[in-house]
């Protein structure tokens, strides 16, 4: 599982988990920082956590690269 961070057009963050060739945001994520102490304070790893938020709308993770959305978590 690939996990990065995007900024949409109105300048909200949005964490991405990517499995194979889909990307889709992850639900209630404010970054990756704050699943992972999510994730370290409930004893479980961040890809269990991911798969419990759940997942929302699909994620062209090459376009957000191209347009400089691509954050640094």
């Amino acid at each position: 599982m690939l996990i990065s961070e995007i900024e949409d057009e109105a300048g909200t963050i949005h964490v991405v988990a990517r499995e194979g060739s889909h990307a889709r945001v992850v639900r209630g994520a404010r970054s990756v920082y704050a699943l992972a102490l999510e994730a370290a304070r409930g004893g479980t790893t961040i890809a269990s956590l991911i798969e419990q938020r759940g997942y929302g709308d699909t994620v062209d993770l090459e376009a957000a690269y191209r347009k400089g959305r691509v954050r640094s978590p």
